[in-house]
């Protein structure tokens, strides 16, 4: 046990050295490291597994490791409000939404007055697509606290999730003259443009953040998806696979994609497939070219032309695709025409239920 009290006070000087940090640092991973040795040491401290979860939870962004370490201590204190507390954001960050909504209200029920939690809660209620029910929890912190950040921010992304992303744009953009020095409010509207795939205006919008606050990982983390979003991309590719006639087939390629403005790229690459059939080795070459534009968050369209060539032929394929985005759905759709076959495909994909329903036409075409 004293090896274990050492350890627990060494965590503890730590602990109290990252509390006021903005981010993951190598002292948050120290004070980590030191409490799992004390925990280990000692078991049934639920003192130093709630420290744990804290760290996990806030700090290091590892909600798996904080739920597991607040297993043993709500089973022993079912009530224990910092515990359930961090619970609830823990399943959040796991993304079980649905779940973190019952936990979030289980605090309320024992603390009304959390304004943390109820901000939570209502990112949840939208994350779940329930957004009339999450504008009327931020509508009625705004009467409690008229000047809530958090709260007209998150009426900001209920707009932006219900398709409104122009009038949300705009009341972002509003925000931020009110308020200059919020750091948080340019960063949403910047992923606001980003969404609008404005990213220029985003990446102007991170800039004067980072300006303002030189740490915050918010707008770091933004410059850096920018920086990817609008850069050539090279991505190897290679798998094998079992075909619905049994032949083992292996795929090796490649795909690019340049951005040419906001909302269109070019996009191409190829694949070398190779396969046995009928004990017979047979390859084909893809090459690709095509064309991909968005329309602000909710539609994106792909044209392109492929190349299909065997020791035999070479046959040239075009296809479409298109993707329609709401704030609970999906919508895909895809058609082919090569020689002598067109396809063409719909999925429908439900975000909340986390299932796929699609029909398709297959049309085989003679001379």
């Amino acid at each position: 046990m004293l090896r274990a009290g050492a350890l627990a006070s060494e965590a503890d000087q730590q602990l109290a050295s990252v509390a006021g940090l903005p981010s993951v640092t190598a002292e948050s991973r120290k004070a980590a490291a030191l409490l799992e040795q004390a925990a280990a040491v000692d078991a049934d401290n639920l003192a130093l597994k709630k420290a744990l979860a804290w760290l996990y939870v806030d700090r290091l962004g590892d909600p798996l490791r904080a739920s597991r370490q607040l297993v043993r201590v709500l089973a022993l204190r079912p009530t224990d409000l910092d515990a359930l507390r961090m619970d609830a954001l823990a399943t959040s960050g796991r993304g079980r939404v649905a779940s973190a909504v019952d936990r979030y209200r289980a605090v309320l029920a024992i603390d009304p007055s959390d304004r943390w939690m109820q901000i939570s809660l209502a990112k949840a209620l939208t994350w779940s697509g329930r957004e009339r029910d999450a504008e009327s929890l931020y509508r009625a912190i705004l009467l409690v606290q008229p000047g809530d950040l958090d709260a007209q921010l998150g009426l900001i992304e209920v707009e932006a999730r219900r398709g409104s992303l122009k009038r949300a744009i705009s009341d972002a953009r509003a925000l931020v003259e009110r308020e200059p020095r919020a750091t948080q409010v340019r960063t949403v509207l910047a992923e606001l443009y980003r969404w609008d795939w404005q990213l220029a205006a985003a990446e102007r919008v991170l800039a004067s953040a980072l300006a303002g606050d030189r740490e915050s990982t918010a707008a770091k983390d933004g410059l850096r998806g920018l920086a990817e979003a609008v850069s050539p991309r090279v991505e190897p590719t290679t798998f094998a696979f079992t075909d619905s006639d049994q032949f083992q087939r292996t795929m090796q390629g490649a795909s690019l994609r340049i951005p040419l403005a906001d909302r269109a790229a070019a996009t191409g690459g190829f694949e070398r497939w190779q396969f046995h059939a009928y004990d017979q080795a047979q390859s084909r070459v893809d090459v690709k070219a095509g064309l991909e534009y968005h329309w602000g968050r909710r539609v994106e369209a792909q044209f392109e032309a492929v190349a299909h060539t065997t020791p035999a032929s070479t046959d040239v394929e075009w296809r479409t695709s298109g993707k329609w985005v709401s704030p609970r759905r999906t919508v895909f759709f895809s058609q082919s025409k090569g020689t002598p076959v067109v396809d063409s495909f719909v999925t429908v994909r439900d975000s909340l239920a986390q299932r796929a329903t699609g029909v398709g036409i297959d049309l085989h075409l003679t001379d």
